[in-house]
């Protein structure tokens, strides 16, 4: 028994007491009170959205992106498929290694990327966005051309393999 310790709690509590007496009764200052120790010791943020703000902060610290247009459409994807994420949470970066692979094994999935960075590029600058068909040169303009996406998508993947060969995930 620590007869401090006891006299500062017991000095708390009358604290406490005289400053609720004060203030009138309502029910959302006695759900405040109660609901304060719901969340002792825990964090309040689920431990999906955690992963996706870690990933996604790494998306943003390793994709050279001068606009943040390509970037917001890969945190996007990211944000989307939490799902598949959380079966992967123990490996986020393995979850992220494979989305961003997925894009450059399939050129499909590379082409709508690069579209869907077109179409927010065209909406922020209040500009009709330049579309690359397949096969086709980029027109001169266009920040995202299928090849510039590809390499910034390069780029990236070489820093999550860095960062899984270097560390745990977890």
């Amino acid at each position: 028994m620590n007869p401090e310790k006891d006299e500062k709690k017991k000095q708390d509590a009358m604290l406490q007491q005289e400053i609720r007496s004060s203030r009138k009764f309502s029910m959302a200052e006695a759900i405040g009170r109660e609901g304060g120790h719901f969340m002792k010791g825990h964090n309040p943020v689920p431990a999906i959205d955690q992963l996706v703000a870690k990933l996604n902060d790494f998306i943003r610290d390793h994709t050279p992106d001068a606009s943040r247009i390509l970037i917001s459409v890969l945190q996007e994807r990211v944000k989307n498929n939490s799902l598949a994420l959380s079966e992967q949470s123990e490996k986020p970066f393995g979850f992220l290694h494979g989305l961003i692979r997925s894009c450059l094994d399939h050129p499909e999935r590379l082409y709508e990327l690069t579209r869907q960075a077109d179409i927010r590029w065209g909406q922020i600058n209040k500009e009709k966005p330049y579309f690359q068909k397949p096969g086709e040169p980029p027109h001169p303009d266009d920040e995202y051309s299928h090849e510039s996406v590809a390499a910034r998508l390069r780029d990236l993947l070489e820093a999550i393999e860095t960062r899984m060969d270097g560390e745990d995930d977890g």
